[in-house]
């Protein structure tokens, strides 16, 4: 029988094993913006007019301690040009920060909202410990990891008790 006590300590593990990945450890927006994104790719087309830079061809682009890595990656600035707004990966797309890990097919990061969606067969874990669902939203200035699925693909959650805690229960 389930007690309390166990749904709370799932809850928990749900909420310290999927915060985020992109906000482990809280940045300050100005600390932030200091941290460069180093992008590399096989091929680089650069278009003036509609603000964007497309990377093609096992892309990787890290910030700190996150790594996304993609087959193509398109960085959308503002009009001027100067301003990252959305950065939008595609095909394999794999995101890593310290054991933490997710892949998809598509993963769009939007500046404004500090947000990353992830779409495409999205699936995260830490250890032995995974979700698999249809969409993973990572807020990354909230610290919160909302997962949606839907009537064909539900939630799947896995998890694998502490086995140093299990006598306390």
């Amino acid at each position: 029988m389930i007690t309390f006590n166990k749904i709370s300590k799932v809850l928990l593990i749900i909420c310290i094993i999927f915060p985020s990945l992109g906000a482990a450890e809280k940045f300050s927006k100005e600390k932030k913006d200091n941290i460069p994104i180093e992008i590399t790719a096989e091929k680089m087309t650069s278009d003036q007019k509609s603000n964007k830079i497309i990377f093609i061809g096992n892309v990787v682009a890290k910030q700190d301690k996150l790594v996304i890595l993609s087959d193509k990656m398109t960085v959308y600035n503002n009009k001027k040009g100067r301003k990252l707004r959305k950065i939008v990966a595609q095909g394999n797309v794999k995101i890593e920060k310290g054991e933490r890990f997710a892949s998809g097919d598509r993963a769009v990061y939007i500046e404004k909202e500090e947000k990353i969606v992830l779409t495409g067969n999205p699936h995260a874990w830490e250890k032995d410990n995974e979700i698999v669902a249809t969409e993973m939203i990572f807020l990354l200035n909230e610290d919160k990891f909302i997962v949606k699925g839907s009537k064909e693909k539900k939630i799947k959650l896995t998890l694998y008790p502490d086995q140093k805690n299990k006598k306390d229960e």
